[in-house]
């Protein structure tokens, strides 16, 4: 193992963050056997779908945030009109 990292060198060094992570999810939750399968490109194809997937996630999350915002406006905003027109009657 400390003949690989070593020849990762510069690689290792600028993920020297993630590495525990990395190792941690290797032996533990990583099927290796599927390891040798993966090519470069796949895998790169994985990760751009993934970040794609993630993009539209985040903004789907913004747009319900939005409409929930928008929904409490209207319900507000029916609430006022509503007293308004209650006070206006009792006039």
């Amino acid at each position: 193992m400390i003949t690989i990292l070593e020849r990762m060198g510069k690689e290792l060094r600028e993920k020297k963050s993630n590495l525990k992570k990395n190792i941690d999810f290797l032996f533990t939750s990583c099927n290796q056997v599927k390891l040798t399968k993966l090519k470069g490109r796949n895998f790169k194809h994985h990760i751009s779908n993934l970040k794609k997937r993630v993009e539209k996630r985040i903004a789907l999350s913004f747009g319900v945030q939005i409409a929930k915002a928008a929904e409490l406006i209207a319900q507000e905003t029916e609430c006022s009109s509503q007293k308004q027109h209650t006070s206006d009657d009792s006039k």
